[in-house]
C-alpha cells in the first residue's frame, strides 16, 4: 500500500474515532425526539437531564443543552427547549431559536 494512502486512511480513522468519542461524551441531539410540545419542565428534565444553561424572561424560560448534532459531527452545538408558563412551546437547534426572534 502506498505510504500516502496509508497516512490518509489513518487520518480518516482518527477523525472518525474522535467524533465518536465526542458523541459519547456529549450525547446527540436525537434525545430531542423524546420531547413534545406541552410537556412540563419536570418532564423535560426527566427525559433530557439537567440543562447546561438556563435563561428566563417573564413567563418564558429557555433550557439549553450542549450535544453533538449526530454521531459524526464536527463539534457540539447548543440545542434549546423553550417553555412558556411551564410548558414546552418549541425546541430545536439554537440557531433556529435566534432566527425566530
Amino acid at each position: 500500500m502506498n505510504n500516502n494512502l496509508r497516512v490518509v486512511l489513518t487520518a480518516v480513522f482518527v477523525c472518525l474515532f474522535l467524533t465518536g468519542c465526542q458523541a459519547m461524551m456529549y450525547g446527540t441531539a436525537e434525545k430531542l425526539n423524546k420531547i413534545s410540545v406541552g410537556m412540563s419542565k419536570q418532564q423535560v428534565i426527566q427525559e433530557l437531564g439537567n440543562p447546561d444553561t438556563t435563561s428566563a424572561s417573564g413567563s418564558e424560560e429557555i433550557l439549553k443543552y450542549k450535544w453533538m448534532k449526530t454521531v459524526v459531527s464536527w463539534g457540539p452545538k447548543y440545542f434549546y427547549v423553550r417553555l412558556a408558563d411551564g410548558k414546552v412551546q418549541s425546541y430545536g437547534e439554537e440557531e433556529e431559536l435566534t432566527s425566530k426572534r
